[in-house]
């Protein structure tokens, strides 16, 4: 072989070999690297540190070696191992990671003043850098820096001559600093060229109207003359916040119509009834469309319902069923509207306590409004519920077998017919049905209708066999909205001395008496004894939920000997006094001092936070 040959040779077998080294090199630092991360994921720092040190030892000139070590350091406090690692091995560092690194690290020891000055320095002799203006305010505001990371925000607008520049992110130092004003003005800026920010931007304003209650005039100062749809919404949504409804709504009303039905849908859910039902008629009189019209009508029904004025519900829902515009064939599949005001009137006559002809009557005609076969087998279902409650248990009997004769065994319907099963079997023979319940389970796992299943269940197990009847009874009364009554029957089948206060008094219904102080204070020092206590929890409940507040609460007040009744009245009763800004922390506190160990103990301790 000539000598040329073999040089040439050499050079093929060199060229071939090197990137192999260089690949298992590249291929060690990675495995090292991922073990160090390792190490530190498992908290054993020790051994990461001696990993990366190993690394350094190799690798003195990589970035991302030297970060992560630095910050392993930092992250234990040892600042002064960090500070000398930084010092000698800034090779391994840009310039400016670099001083943003020290910066963190003054900031960690307290040393604001080096911290300041290290970086404006940089600053200074780099004032065309802007891009890193906003990484180097970012490390002054991780050590709580406000002031000089606003600076150089500022200085980085007068740079560039634009004032908008970092706008969200001076408003949030200003916050932070609680300079609410500065931080009013900047959201604003923000906005006005990031509409997309609208929610961020109300959130953080109204976080600070929470801490300074008199910002919200400086927010309409700044906002009420403003054109920008945008700002006239954050108005608005700032003055919900506030509680200011009627300021508003007159703000909704320069928002267009789609805005006003949204703000009326706010105003129901906060219980400002009246505003709404005036936003609800607003947006009827401006718009055409004969749906869009019914649906909002069906809303002011609602409100009417939910505000006890049934005769005004009756008459808006009556005047929509003579509404043919809605019943047209161009307009009756396009929504449930039809289908939904006579299950509203069905539900009505219950209230009324109508004759069971009429609420029969009005859910077979919103039988003709249904889509399709299965939303007609609900309506059904519906009418068994209400023949249940109603205790005509021979004809709900028949309607469930009329219902689901024609389904498939897997079908929806066919399913939830095991709930009306159930709930038939338990009404006539006052007993669980496990078979029943197990097939509930399996076919319906976790919706409202198995739940309310299982708690039927539980009760007629935690009470006495005696008081099923009694417990039934009422459930059915509750049901076919006659709380009171339901509520008195509890009561009074459960506590003789209860009892006689309703025959002495010919109460009849009238549960008022609860909430008598000299009553109230017998019940809740327990010289008023009841049995059963899950039927004093339940008409507890029941109260709250039908606007007996006060019987409620002195229900609650109860001294039940079950420990987890007990803990769950204390959280229910806590709860309630917490949302009528009634003390409620001593009450709390107390029955944790005295039950430490009880279920719902973490709730409670919770409460003591918020």
């Amino acid at each position: 072989m000539s000598g040329n040959t073999l040089k040439l040779s050499v050079l093929v077998i060199i060229l071939m070999i090197l990137p192999v080294i260089s690949y298992s090199q590249r291929d060690r630092r990675q495995i090292m690297f991922n073990q160090a991360r390792r190490m530190e994921a498992r908290r054993d720092f020790d051994s990461a540190i001696d990993i990366y040190q190993d690394l350094i030892k190799e690798y003195p000139q990589d970035n991302a070696i030297a970060e992560a070590y630095f910050n392993v350091l930092m992250n234990l406090n040892r600042h002064e191992e960090a500070e000398e690692f930084l010092d000698t091995h800034q090779q391994a560092f840009k310039i400016e990671d670099w001083i943003q690194f020290k910066i963190t690290l003054y900031g960690q020891k307290g040393e604001f003043r080096q911290a300041e000055r290290i970086g404006l320095d940089f600053i200074k002799e780099n004032p065309g850098m802007v891009n890193l203006y906003k990484d180097f305010a970012l490390a002054y505001e991780r050590i709580n820096q406000y002031d000089t990371a606003i600076e150089i925000l500022q200085m980085a607008r007068t740079q560039t001559g634009d004032e908008n520049l970092f706008a969200s992110e001076l408003g949030r130092m200003y916050q932070a600093n609680n300079q609410f004003s500065p931080a009013l003005d900047e959201y604003i800026k923000h906005l006005s060229r990031n509409t997309g920010f609208l929610y961020m931007v109300a959130d953080r304003i109204n976080s600070m109207i929470d801490q300074e209650e008199s910002l919200v005039s400086e927010v309409i100062g700044e906002l009420e003359d403003k054109e920008e749809p945008v700002l006239l919404e954050l108005l608005a949504m700032t003055l919900v916040h506030s509680e200011l409804y009627d300021d508003a709504y007159t703000v909704y009303q320069q928002l267009g119509l789609d805005k006003l039905v949204e703000f009326a849908d706010e105003l129901t859910a906060a219980g400002h009834v009246g505003l709404a039902v005036r936003a609800y008629e607003e947006y009827y009189n401006e718009i055409d469309n004969p749906v869009r019209k019914a649906e909002v009508k069906v809303k002011v029904a609602s409100i009417h319902i939910t505000s006890g004025d049934y005769e005004q519900a009756e008459e808006t829902l009556l005047m929509l069923t003579e509404k043919e515009s809605i019943q047209r064939r161009d307009y009756r599949y396009r929504s449930h509207v039809n289908r939904i005001v006579r299950e509203m009137l069905a539900d009505l006559s219950i209230r009324n306590d109508q004759p069971k002809d009429t609420v029969l009557g009005w859910l077979d005609d919103a039988k003709n409004f249904a889509f399709n076969r299965n939303e007609q087998r609900e309506i059904d279902l519906k009418k068994v519920r209400y023949l249940i409650m109603s205790e005509d248990y021979d004809q709900a009997e028949g309607t469930i077998e009329t219902t689901v004769a024609a389904e498939s065994s897997g079908s929806r319907v066919y399913n939830i017919s095991y709930y009306y099963r159930y709930l038939h079997n338990l009404m006539v023979n006052q007993t669980s049905s496990d078979s029943l319940m197990a097939e509930l389970i399996i076919r319906i796992p976790d919706t409202e209708l198995t739940n309310e299943a299982l708690f039927l269940a539980v009760m007629m197990g935690q009470i006495n066999p005696q008081n099923g009847d009694i417990f039934l009874e009422a459930y059915r009364l509750k049901n076919l909205y006659k709380a009171n009554q339901a509520v008195s029957k509890i009561l009074r089948n459960t506590s003789e001395a209860i009892d006689s206060l309703y025959t002495d008094r010919d109460l009849g219904y009238d549960n008022s008496i609860i909430a008598e102080p000299d009553i109230a204070e017998r019940i809740k020092d327990g010289r008023i004894e009841f049995r059963d206590e899950e039927l004093v929890l339940t008409a507890a409940i029941w109260s709250y939920h039908s606007g007996k507040t006060e019987i409620a609460q002195t229900l609650l007040s109860y001294p039940y000997q079950n420990s987890s009744l007990a803990g769950y009245a204390a959280l229910k009763l806590s709860d309630i006094q917490k949302n009528r800004d009634q003390p409620y922390r001593q009450a709390v506190t107390s029955f944790l001092q005295d039950n430490p160990q009880n279920v719902f103990a973490p709730q409670l301790r919770l409460m003591l936070t918020e």
